[in-house]
């Protein structure tokens, strides 16, 4: 009985070296069998993943990892068994390195503690696993906990260099910003405590200061809730109609960080003062008005030793000055019992 017209129906797939860097290549052989597993010469190719480039009989390394190489034959219907192999891609030589702060944000307040995360790529793309760096920190304003940790300190931009362990040439630049404090608002007029007077007619007075953030930028500003436009050296105005006492000016303001500053002043306003002299008190009085004398013995006259004395012999502490009736509270109140645990 003859033996028959020879087909295909084996097809082994095999690569001469796994695992393979990236960038680097394999030849893959392609044997064809017949019925009997006699080896045929027919036309294959090279069907693989997307981690493998095929270049005729060769196949290069592109992606890190595993992936299937096969032969195959023209005759898409034969119905053939199909042996596949794989070929292993490792990351090749470190090509470009990334650093960065981890957590990222783009400002930090005193006291939160970053890590300085690095990634390295071979020139295709692929991690390079194990790489170690050597990280150059700031000398003040953040303190090094170990293991690639830093606690921030205090307001600032700090820059971290960060290199790849052997290789100086592969380094990168990590800056983070710090910014806990909102803007400085200085009043410079009127003074603090100022007595300030003006016709009935025109109570009005203007005050003036300067606001600044040196690390965030002024957001916003406004005095006595009303918000106030600033110049580009930072001096602002304001007009506030003045009452009769005392007035008070809060300046409020924030930074394009979210970060808030104030500042505050007050003034006496009066459209009238009256002169006192110590020589002719009595000319300085005004009628309707509350008088009251802060002499020493008012405060202390040193004597409180001092009781009065009813018809049954009970006698009470006399209080005629402001020392003694303190003594008498320090004494008797149970300051513990009034407001509570701890004192």
């Amino acid at each position: 009985v003859g033996r028959g017209a020879a087909r295909a129906t084996k097809i082994i797939t095999e690569a001469k070296k796994s695992p393979i860097s990236a960038g680097e290549s394999t030849e893959v052989t392609c044997t064809v069998l017949d019925q009997d597993g006699e080896p045929m010469d027919v036309d294959t190719f090279i069907e693989a993943g997307e981690g493998l480039k095929v270049n005729g009989k060769n196949v290069e390394g592109v992606t890190a990892g595993e992936h299937e190489v096969t032969c195959k034959i023209g005759d898409a219907s034969a119905k053939i068994e199909t042996v596949t192999d794989t070929v292993v891609v490792v990351p090749a030589a470190p090509a470009t390195f990334h650093a960065w702060a981890d957590p990222a944000k783009d400002v930090y307040k005193p006291k939160d503690q970053i890590t300085i995360k690095w990634e390295t790529l071979d020139g295709y793309g692929n991690p390079v696993p194990d790489s170690s760096v050597t990280i150059d920190a700031p000398n003040s304003g953040v303190s090094d906990d170990g293991d690639s940790k830093f606690t921030l300190i205090e307001d600032g931009k700090y820059t971290f260099e960060v290199a790849l362990t052997g290789d100086a040439n592969l380094s990168d630049t990590v800056e983070v910003l710090v910014d806990g404090h909102g803007p400085l608002i200085i009043i410079t007029s009127p003074d603090r405590g100022q007595t300030l007077t003006g016709p009935a007619t025109d109570t009005n007075v203007v005050v003036t200061g300067e606001v600044s953030d040196e690390w965030g930028g002024v957001k916003t500003l406004e005095v006595n809730g009303v918000p106030l436009e600033w110049d580009e050296t930072g001096h602002f105005t304001a007009t506030i109609q003045s009452t009769h006492g005392l007035n008070l000016v809060v300046a409020r303001a924030t930074d394009t960080h979210g970060n808030a500053g104030k500042a505050s002043v007050a003034w006496y306003f009066s459209t009238d003062f009256v002169s006192a002299d110590k020589a002719t008190p009595d000319d300085a009085w005004v009628d309707n008005s509350v008088r009251l004398w802060l002499s020493q013995d008012i405060i202390d006259d040193y004597d409180h030793l001092e009781e009065t004395c009813d018809a049954q012999s009970v006698c009470t502490p006399k209080i005629d000055d402001l020392a003694s009736l303190r003594e008498i509270l320090l004494t008797n109140v149970d300051f513990g019992a009034l407001l509570g645990k701890p004192v």
